[in-house]
């Protein structure tokens, strides 16, 4: 499974159709057609109805989104997790002053 896959597929979704989706996303209908025409392949099951008027998730697409949303985000954290690792941190000095009379 890869990521691109489930960002299309939440996408169409989300967008509630395929060309909305492709703009969101930023590539091109036939596309995105063809990623998510893999990915039910892959899967094995149909996750979305398409129509004239747009797409809807099936039953199995339906059971897949809040797990695929949730994976995003999940990964989207540990980017950003990773990449603020990866960053130089500021050194730190420390001063203490000690007076005495």
């Amino acid at each position: 499974m890869k990521l691109r896959s489930l960002e299309a597929f939440v996408a169409s979704v989300e967008a509630g159709s395929i060309g909305r989706a492709a703009y969101i996303l930023g590539i091109g209908q036939p596309a995105l057609s063809a990623l998510l025409n893999r990915f039910e392949r892959e899967l094995g099951v149909r996750l979305l109805i398409r129509s004239q008027v747009g797409v809807a998730p099936t039953v199995e697409g339906r059971e897949l989104y809040p797990k695929a949303v949730e994976m995003l985000l999940d990964l989207r954290a540990l980017r950003a997790r990773v990449s603020s690792a990866s960053e130089p941190r500021p050194a730190r000095a420390r001063l203490s002053i000690v007076t005495s009379t």
